[in-house]
């Protein structure tokens, strides 16, 4: 319990909730003693004994009936403006609670999210994610907020309701007494029993409901290009209908409930007031009681069936609590993790590398070597483990022998964090954010106090953005959707380069850009001075790296420059030679 950051977030502001709950039963014991003021002043034409507490009586004068009613009207408007002040003040507090808490929360759980280790985002929607982090979240809070405290205003108005019934009628009290036990646990049995089993269901269809709606609208281009938008439409409506009619199910449940609870409810105020009358003909009440014994009886029940709704708002959170710590209980991916923090400069060494993933071998004694500023090509099949080695450098995942170094130091020593702020990887997918050409340059760094019309020509992106209306105002949409795939691949690069990285790594970055501009590119990173990795299927991007290695199924089959490669006569010379062809006949 101590390490459960959800309990954390809750104990943080459980002081503030506890002088909300201080307030709240103060305001529900002045509230009970509405029904007394009117026995009261009813008891006084009768000339009966008094049904207030003592500590009012203190504050009344008994002088006359006159001066009596007005200082019990006086003491009750008195009373009635401490009841608004102290629900103003407690609706208050129960709104800074519910925020204060849901941005902890949610913060706390997205931080966590950013955290965890790459591979666990493989087996999960990124609708599911969007839904703890925002309804799963808010859930808690609003347990507080809702729930949670009308439980307790329903636990301090009955028993202050039944401590005022026991002071005037122990008949009335016992009755009330097992009235309330049948209603509480009717209440619980059918909340727990009959609708938790649905709530659950329901949870889960809203969670299947979203990831579908995402997935969708995410790839609605791919939708669109394959003419599918009946089949998601379809797709959408199973869940939702799925959805709706369990929905539909937990309202019947609901509606039976309520009868029943209603037919105890009017039994109870039938058979109090039967009591009540039996007990005044009888000598044993007065007029004072009985009248304040059926105002507080009238609506005892009223709020103790109210107890089904709170009980389904606390499955639907113990769901959220079970939700969220599922992320939780997934470890830190910088839990294990090096203390190095220096600054970099580029050399690479891998001695015998190999790595596996659930248990099968990726890579198996890589060896190459890369010194400060020079640059390495990586060719190979698709699935020859290309993408494992940028995954290795920048950390991702871990090699499971051998040695990689980077400036002599071994790469597990280094922090993670230390690793990647030196590093710049520029991926095929670039992603771009809903927001300008500008903004989107600029994301990674903390002003716009650079040359960005010369870093825009030296990726070949100055001719593109003069054509756009806006210039570099233009915003791209969803992904970048307004621009090309070249477009893209270039704004991405162009955003990394701009931080000056020490290590810059290119993973299949130029494949949507044509030759002439590839080779801007590279005279453009050349300058950088960076060392710098290139993975490529065109060995156009490669041919002038200084050293060029050809992966197959995770071993280096072949190693040199471009020259020695081609006379080797193995795989690289025979790709070239194909590239060579497909580019003459184009």
């Amino acid at each position: 319990m101590k390490n459960n950051k959800i309990f954390k977030c809750i104990m943080k502001w459980l002081p503030l909730y506890l002088g909300l709950l201080l307030i709240l039963f103060f305001q529900r014991y002045l509230s009970s003693l509405t029904g007394l003021f009117i026995g009261e002043v009813l008891g006084i034409f009768g000339d009966e004994a008094t049904v207030l507490p003592e500590f009012i009586n203190n504050f009344v004068d008994f002088t006359n009936k006159e001066t009596r009613v007005t200082s019990i009207a006086i003491i009750y408007v008195i009373i009635m403006a401490l009841t608004i002040l102290g629900n103003m003040l407690a609706r208050t507090l129960r709104n800074l609670h519910y925020q204060y808490l849901y941005i902890d929360l949610s913060e706390e759980f997205y931080k966590h999210v950013l955290d965890i280790h790459s591979k666990e985002y493989v087996s999960r929607s990124t609708g599911d994610i969007i839904q703890r982090n925002i309804e799963d979240c808010r859930r808690i809070p609003g347990l507080f907020r809702n729930s949670l405290y009308e439980l307790f205003r329903i636990v301090f108005t009955t028993t202050t309701t039944l401590y005022q019934i026991f002071r005037l009628s122990k008949s009335v009290f016992l009755v009330s007494l097992v009235a309330l036990v049948i209603c509480v646990s009717f209440s619980t049995y059918y909340g727990y029993f009959k609708i938790k089993k649905r709530e659950i269901e329901s949870s889960k269809h809203y969670s299947e409901l979203n990831s579908t709606i995402q997935q969708s609208i995410t790839n609605y281009s791919l939708v669109k290009s394959f003419a599918n938008e009946k089949y998601e439409f379809d797709k959408f409506k199973e869940v939702n209908d799925k959805k709706e009619n369990n929905n539909y199910y937990i309202n019947n449940l609901h509606c039976k409930y309520w009868l029943i609870s209603d037919i105890i409810t009017s039994f109870y105020i039938v058979g109090c007031l039967i009591l009540l009358a039996y007990l005044f003909f009888s000598g044993n009440a007065t007029l004072a009681i009985v009248s304040a014994v059926a105002v507080l009886s009238s609506t005892f029940l009223n709020d103790a069936s109210q107890v089904i709704n709170h009980i389904t708002t606390f499955v639907r959170t113990f769901i959220s609590v079970k939700r969220l710590n599922e992320y939780f209980k997934i470890e830190e991916e910088y839990k294990e993790d090096g203390t190095i923090e220096k600054e970099i400069k580029g050399n690479i060494v891998f001695n015998n590398v190999s790595m596996k993933y659930d248990k099968e071998n990726i890579l198996e004694n890589i060896s190459f070597e890369l010194h400060e500023g020079e640059t390495l090509g990586i060719v190979g099949k698709s699935g020859s483990g290309k993408t494992s080695i940028v995954n290795l450098l920048t950390r991702l995942y871990d090699y499971s022998s051998g040695s990689i170094t980077v400036d002599g130091v071994e790469l597990k020593d280094y922090s993670k964090k230390c690793i990647r702020e030196n590093m710049g990887v520029v991926l095929q997918d670039a992603y771009i954010f809903s927001k300008s050409i500008k903004d989107n340059i600029l994301v990674l760094i903390d002003n716009d106090r650079v040359d960005l019309d010369m870093y825009l020509k030296r990726v070949g992106l100055d001719e593109d953005i003069n054509k756009f209306e806006s210039g570099l105002e233009t915003v791209v949409g969803e992904r970048g959707v307004t621009l090309s795939g070249g477009q893209r691949q270039r704004l991405s690069l162009l955003r990394t380069i701009i931080k000056n990285k020490k290590i810059l790594i290119l993973d299949d970055t130029l494949s949507a850009v044509d030759n002439i501009v590839s080779k801007k590119i590279k005279d453009s990173i050349s300058k950088e001075k960076a060392t710098t990795i290139i993975i490529s299927h065109n060995l156009l991007n490669v041919k002038d790296a200084d050293k060029i290695i050809v992966l197959e199924d995770g071993k280096i089959s072949e190693m040199g420059t471009h020259e020695e490669l081609i006379n080797k006569e193995g795989f690289y010379s025979n790709v070239w030679k194909l590239q060579q062809m497909i580019e003459e006949v184009c």
